[in-house]
């Protein structure tokens, strides 16, 4: 029997080999750890930068209905914004500001000239430790 001889061996574990298993133990403890930091920055970087896309997205469409309705836009410079509120924590809020600007173009469509404007949406914010961030939309408006 194989295992009589291992099962019998009293021998024990010798200082060295408890030290080298600790340390095995410490570095799989800490690697886990950092892994665990890293994917909680990024997703909070995405999620800023989901909040700031659907931002964006939504100041276009409020353009759009402003267009509509009142036939014109709406424009503003740095107005302020908030990515991330969440009430009952100690996260403080990440302030971004948002500004949109106006461009006129034109495009040849068929031999002739169509113009068109352009709204560029923008949104900025110091995203922590990582630095300034950008998230630019885009959309063109015929008529």
């Amino acid at each position: 029997m194989f295992f009589q001889g291992l099962i019998s061996n009293e021998r024990g574990l010798t200082i060295v080999e408890v030290l080298i298993s600790f340390i095995i133990i410490v570095i799989a403890v800490v690697g886990i750890y950092l892994g665990l930091l890293y994917a909680e920055s990024q997703i909070n970087r995405n999620y800023h930068d989901r909040v700031a896309a659907l931002l964006a997205s939504g100041e276009c469409d409020w353009q759009y209905y402003f267009r509509v309705t009142f036939r014109e836009f709406d424009p503003f410079v740095a107005r302020e914004v908030e990515l991330n509120r969440f009430p009952g924590t100690t996260y403080p809020p990440l302030k971004g500001i948002m500004t949109m600007e106006i461009v006129d173009n034109r495009d040849l469509v068929f031999g002739r000239t169509v113009p068109f404007k352009t709204i560029k949406v923008s949104i900025t914010w110091n995203e922590p430790l990582l630095g300034e961030r950008v998230m630019v939309m885009q959309e063109d408006f015929f008529r």
